[in-house]
């Protein structure tokens, strides 16, 4: 029995996505989606911030923007719906994290291109 491993991990792949409902169709959507959160400057910022710090919490933030909490807010928000970033709860503070996953599917290579403007515009 010969065993196909590339053509085996593409039908359990196509499984998988059938089974969670999701299609292939559905990167372009989930792409612009991606693209729209990070047209924004401040939400470019803050995922640049995650990408470079790891995990922050909403103090952290507060630091780093000179915008109000709910204003804030709404730009976690749209990064959270487009599938961006991740937050977690622990007692009454809130932690956010980039989802790897989606941003290198999206935008590969993220890190690599963007913190080095980053650090190339303080020069």
């Amino acid at each position: 029995m010969e065993i196909n491993i590339a053509g085996d991990c593409i039908l359990i792949v196509l499984i998988v996505l059938e089974v969670l409902n999701c299609s292939m169709d559905d990167f372009p959507s989930r792409a612009v989606r991606a693209f729209k959160a990070l047209a924004d400057p401040t939400r470019y910022k803050i995922v640049c911030l995650l990408v470079e710090k790891g995990e922050l919490g909403c103090g952290d933030f507060d630091n780093q923007f000179s915008l109000s909490k709910p204003a804030l807010s709404h730009h976690y928000r749209i990064l959270e719906n487009a599938g961006l970033i991740v937050t977690r709860k622990e007692g009454n503070h809130i932690y956010t994290r980039m989802n790897h996953a989606v941003l290198d599917e999206l935008v590969p290579g993220f890190a690599g291109t963007h913190l080095k403007l980053d650090t190339m515009d303080a020069e």
